[in-house]
């Protein structure tokens, strides 16, 4: 059975990307918000999430906190994948408990291979 990994992102083309990076070896789902994102877990956790900072609505660092408050998700790992270089907002979504941090674009090798570091 495949490992299955929730993706929180509202571009489509980034949804796109990271589908066509992930899809052979995982099972995807996608979110447009956060809002949407902590549902969908409450009703069916996963292996690992990725998310985007920015998000209409509730953000990344939002949802890195309610998936570390104590419950079925809380020691699953969540990576940031954001436009944001910045160097303090990397640390803030460290210190939030993000396991890793991703600027966009991407390198696709990058992505596989910090997910598979994380799945195994």
């Amino acid at each position: 059975m495949k490992k299955r990994i929730l993706i929180v992102e509202d571009e489509l083309g980034y949804q796109e990307l990271l589908g066509a990076i992930l899809k052979n070896d995982f099972e995807l789902l996608f979110c447009t918000s956060a809002e949407d994102a902590l549902m969908t877990i409450e009703k069916d956790p996963y292996d690992l999430i990725l998310c985007d900072i920015n998000l209409h609505g509730m953000t990344g660092f939002e949802l890195i906190e309610h998936t570390k408050a104590p419950g079925p998700n809380q020691s699953k790992p969540v990576i940031v994948c954001s436009g944001l270089e910045d160097p303090a907002v990397r640390s803030k979504a460290m210190a939030l408990g993000a396991a890793g941090y991703i600027t966009k674009p991407f390198n696709d090798a990058a992505v596989l291979t910090m997910v598979n570091d994380l799945m195994s």
